[in-house]
């Protein structure tokens, strides 16, 4: 049985101005990168989800996590991932 909530009430997120402009080509490494959600549904019935970041020059994996519920906190840790940045999750701030 699907939950009909799929994700947890969370931080509200602020909404940033399309710079890429549909342009997915990067001419270096570590210049443009894009992100995506998707969940998983187990066999146990339960859905997982993954966000991953992904590096336009090569379409590598910079960095992916999983979890059980769909919120702000896990795009963060993802981008802490592929930044190699290590920042507690309470001391970031959204303006």
């Amino acid at each position: 049985m699907i939950p009909k909530r799929l994700s947890i009430k969370g931080k509200a997120h602020k909404v940033f101005e399309n710079l890429l402009k549909q342009d997915f080509t990067a001419e270096k490494k570590n210049i443009k990168c894009c992100t995506d959600f998707t969940y998983t549904h187990l066999f146990n019935g339960s859905l997982r989800y993954n966000c991953l970041i992904l590096d336009l020059y090569d379409r590598s994996i910079a960095a992916t996590k999983t979890t059980n519920y769909l919120t702000t906190d896990l795009a963060i840790e993802t981008l802490n991932e592929a930044l190699g940045v290590t920042i507690l999750l309470d001391q970031v701030k959204f303006k």
